[in-house]
């Protein structure tokens, strides 16, 4: 299966696994990843990373996982949407947290099981994934949220849709639970961001985490385009490393 490269040049999705497995980490992130998403970015077929995600080597998916992260959106990435849901719940939390954005872009309302589990990474072990998912649950459609109706997650997932009273949020921010209380900041930001008043009342209730990603999550509110958004936050955390 080969991928096509800029000036036609065929690579091997094979050796992209190989070269990916015999290359350490860091060396990997600075030098391969950015030219073989660049593959993709170009129009080579979302269906050669199928290897990749289905890969027994956690680095190799996880690579696989951001390259999707980088190219899939509203219009692009059907065709891998069914090899991407199951590494919502992969045991490599680089994993998790690279797939989220993907799933959030390219999710739609008959994919309520999927969206179950992003809704409940908001509560995950690794505190990068709850951020990951706390600021993509910003970002869905009402209409892929109102089909957990019936599902176990309802309770805090109703926080998400437009029509949520102030009253629920104070209520969910109070909670002892954490799954609650990440719902309801992100009801806030959702349906509340530019109410002022409403921001300043809830602010005592975010914990530290929350604050660290308020500045990602205000951007938000600014952008109408979430993955534009999100590219501008890259940016500017590459030029503060």
């Amino acid at each position: 299966m080969a991928i096509r490269s800029v000036g036609d040049a065929l690579m091997d999705v094979h050796e992209v696994i190989a070269r990916i497995c015999e290359t350490d980490e860091k060396t990997l992130g600075k030098m391969s990843m950015n030219r073989i998403a660049d593959l993709y970015r170009e129009d080579a077929d979302l269906r050669t990373l199928i290897p990749l995600l289905r890969h027994p080597s956690s680095q190799v998916v996880e690579c696989g996982a951001w390259i999707a992260s980088e190219v899939v959106d509203r219009d692009r990435g059907r065709e891998v949407f069914n090899e991407l849901s199951p590494l919502l719940d992969h045991k490599n939390p680089a994993v998790r947290f690279w797939t989220i954005e993907s799933i959030a872009l390219s999710a739609r309302p008959e994919d309520y099981s999927v969206i179950r589990r992003l809704v409940l990474l908001s509560a995950d072990a690794s505190p990068g994934v709850r951020q990951q998912a706390l600021y993509w649950l910003c970002c869905i459609p009402d209409s892929v949220v109102e089909p957990l109706r019936e599902s176990d997650v309802w309770s805090g997932a109703r926080l998400l849709l437009g029509n949520v009273s102030k009253d629920e949020i104070r209520l969910a921010i109070k909670s002892d639970r954490l799954f609650d209380q990440r719902m309801a900041v992100a009801a806030t930001m959702r349906n509340y961001g530019n109410d002022k008043v409403f921001f300043q009342e809830m602010l005592p209730y975010f914990d530290h985490e929350v604050l660290t990603s308020l500045p990602r999550l205000q951007d938000l509110l600014s952008s109408p385009d979430p993955k534009e958004s999100e590219e501008i936050q890259k940016e500017a955390r590459e030029d503060d490393q």
